[in-house]
């Protein structure tokens, strides 16, 4: 319920993306990390599932923004090493952290065109706060659920950031 901080900032692949522009067009997921926290190598794959489950077959409705705290090339390094396909932005002089207050990561923000945040996720990677997170963003779709995290998956059911 807290206030949205938009914010433009420039991508890997040299473009710029604005969250207004993002998020006015459906539903946003807002994912910032930095390279070398384990919480944050722990929860790419996931990122990249919300990606294949909802981004990919949603016509534009969902979209996944990628904010790496890191220069470009460790953010390359870290999309890389996970197969990251979202767009990643830049903010290694940290002015979305200082928008967001941010002091630990990963933080995963939900957002829809209202001025208001949806869901976040802060400072921890947790089984049941990304499948209930994938559960909402499957309902806003009208898609039939299906989890990021599996049972088979091999990762602790919390890991702090």
């Amino acid at each position: 319920g807290d206030g949205v901080q938009d914010f433009v900032l420039e991508a890997l692949n040299g473009g710029t993306y604005s969250t207004l522009q993002a998020r006015k067009a459906g539903l946003l997921l807002v994912l910032i990390f930095r390279s070398g926290c384990d919480t944050c190598q722990c929860s790419a794959p996931y990122f990249q599932r919300f990606q294949e489950l909802y981004a990919s077959k949603s016509d534009g409705n969902f979209q996944i923004l990628g904010v790496s705290q890191d220069n470009a090339k460790k953010s390359e390094d870290f999309a890389q090493q996970h197969r990251l396909t979202f767009p990643i932005l830049l903010d290694s002089m940290l002015e979305v952290a200082e928008r967001y207050a941010i002091t630990n990561v990963p933080n995963l923000y939900l957002l829809d065109g209202r001025d208001t945040i949806v869901e976040a996720i802060t400072g921890h990677f947790s089984i049941k706060r990304f499948n209930d997170l994938a559960r909402q963003i499957a309902q806003f779709l009208e898609v039939a659920y299906v989890p990021v995290v599996s049972e088979t998956d091999r990762v602790p059911d919390m890991k702090p950031g």
